[in-house]
């Protein structure tokens, strides 16, 4: 994930640096889904929440590589507990 300094940040790039990460259905449905439509939340702040699954996949589609995919969040517990084991 790319970090801007100073004259590099705009607010679009900055929006769109952002990642949805999914917790799972229950959790996603508990948090209202701010989580899985984290970039749509980003660009389009006032959109009501209960629109955003919908935003987010029109968009992907509109972005395409812009998008930026990120992995499960078990998987990424699980790189970082092993990486944590592996190298500290």
């Amino acid at each position: 994930m790319p970090h801007f300094r100073g004259k590099e940040f705009q607010w679009l790039r900055g929006a769109l640096c952002t990642v949805d990460r999914s917790f799972g259905p229950l959790l996603d449905h508990c948090f209202h889904h701010i989580t899985d439509t984290h970039v749509c939340h980003h660009l389009f702040s006032k959109m009501p929440f209960y629109h955003a699954q919908e935003a987010t996949e029109a968009f992907k589609k509109v972005l395409g590589p812009y998008y930026l995919k990120v992995y499960s969040f078990t998987y990424l517990l699980t790189h970082s507990f092993t990486y944590v084991l592996t190298y500290a």
